[in-house]
């Protein structure tokens, strides 16, 4: 049996996964800042594509989003968490099937109802894939799909580098997260509290809790395992994980004739086996 779930809450759904550290003693480590291969996501028609998607989200019309779906659309579903040093490979679809059907049978894996979706609700869980997928306003060259550009950008880092980060902090590698914004952690949940050090977006760091109550008596708190081997804190936690609910974009044809599609869903899933 598959369930999945989407970008959001993927932390909240590790974190109920994955035992974290607790009281485990944290080490030094050395910090890792992830990058992105921006180069050619400002192609004109790529441009346009990704802008009549947000114009087609803002006007709630799934219509035009599965219109934009290649013929050749296929789905990967990667467990949530850290990715595996072997790329999973896309799943197979019908053959017969068009692009708005694969793109479909792509959303349709997001219900939680246990039951094919009806064209309403189907048209939701479109839109809020999509969304998810736009909302962080990042493209970059992906290293999952040859040829192709993902919505967000697809992070690439020194693997050994970023292990050695989880293995400092003693959290297996499915805890550990991206931040997405220059964050300044402090020494308790507390805002009157000292700072334990500032970290840069696009720094990995171990998740180890989440919705921890603060001075305020409010559980919008996080903790994470610091370069300086200490725990910090913040509030609102904004960071992400390494796999996400992506679109990625590839030209479908040749030379004047050759549009930008939708050619690739990537949909994070939780897997029981």
């Amino acid at each position: 049996m598959r369930w999945t779930i989407g970008a959001v809450g993927v932390v909240a759904a590790i974190g109920a996964m994955v035992p974290a550290a607790g009281a485990q003693e944290l080490r030094r480590y050395k910090p890792v800042t992830i990058s992105y291969d921006v180069k050619g996501a400002d192609d004109p028609g790529l441009t346009a594509l990704i802008e009549k998607l947000r114009g087609a989200l803002a006007k709630k019309d799934a219509t035009a989003i599965r219109e934009a779906a290649s013929p050749q659309l296929v789905v990967i579903a990667p467990a949530i968490g850290f990715p595996p040093a072997a790329a999973p490979k896309p799943e197979k679809l019908d053959d017969k099937l068009t692009g708005p059907e694969r793109l479909d049978k792509a959303f349709a894996r997001l219900s939680t109802s246990g039951e094919e979706p009806k064209r309403k609700e189907l048209d939701g869980l479109i839109l809020l894939g999509v969304g998810e997928a736009l909302a962080k306003g990042t493209v970059s060259r992906s290293t999952l799909v040859r040829g192709a550009f993902c919505a967000p950008a697809e992070p690439r880092f020194d693997r050994a580098q970023v292990l050695a980060v989880a293995k400092a902090a003693g959290e297996v590698p499915d805890n550990l997260v991206i931040l997405t914004e220059e964050t300044t952690f402090l020494e308790k949940p507390d805002t009157a509290a000292a700072s334990a050090g500032a970290l840069k977006p696009g720094t990995v760091v171990p998740f180890i809790e989440g919705a921890v109550e603060g001075a305020d008596r409010k559980r919008d708190w996080y903790a994470v395992a610091l370069p300086s081997g200490k725990r910090g804190y913040a509030k609102n936690d904004k960071s992400m994980s390494f796999e996400a609910t992506r679109l990625c974009f590839t030209r479908d044809g040749k030379g004047e004739d050759a549009a930008w599609t939708i050619s690739t869903i990537v949909i994070p899933s939780l897997i029981e086996q």
